[in-house]
């Protein structure tokens, strides 16, 4: 799993999640405690792996088409969000070559730091 994902879930979860889950995360994040200790606490391990019997009842009562069609929306969401992120990188971009250009335009102009 990618670092940057791991730890923007686990700032989530300390955010809004369950207490225990909050507490966990806010070790992971701390450096407390490692993600092995954790999975081999009983008291962490019990819930995540009820979380894991629930998900796997879900998604196996699901048919193929279903499940593709939740595939489908999530890669269709995901291409969304690359998209938004592009368009704030260009728009980036675009503010600063303006921004670089005026000052080219205005080389001779001086400024308020200008040498006299």
């Amino acid at each position: 799993m990618d670092r940057r994902l791991l730890e923007s879930s686990l700032v989530r979860l300390r955010a809004t999640g369950h207490p225990l889950l909050r507490s966990m995360a806010d070790d992971l994040l701390a450096g407390r405690v490692s993600m092995r200790e954790l999975a081999r606490n009983p008291n962490i391990a019990a819930p995540i792996q009820a979380a894991a019997r629930r998900y796997l009842h879900w998604r196996n009562s699901m048919s193929a088409d279903e499940l593709k069609a939740i595939s489908d929306d999530m890669a269709a969401r995901v291409q969304w969000m690359r998209d938004q992120v592009a368009a704030g990188w260009r728009k980036r971009d675009n503010d600063r070559d303006r921004n670089s250009n005026r000052g080219s335009e205005r080389e001779g102009e001086r400024g308020p730091h200008a040498e006299r």
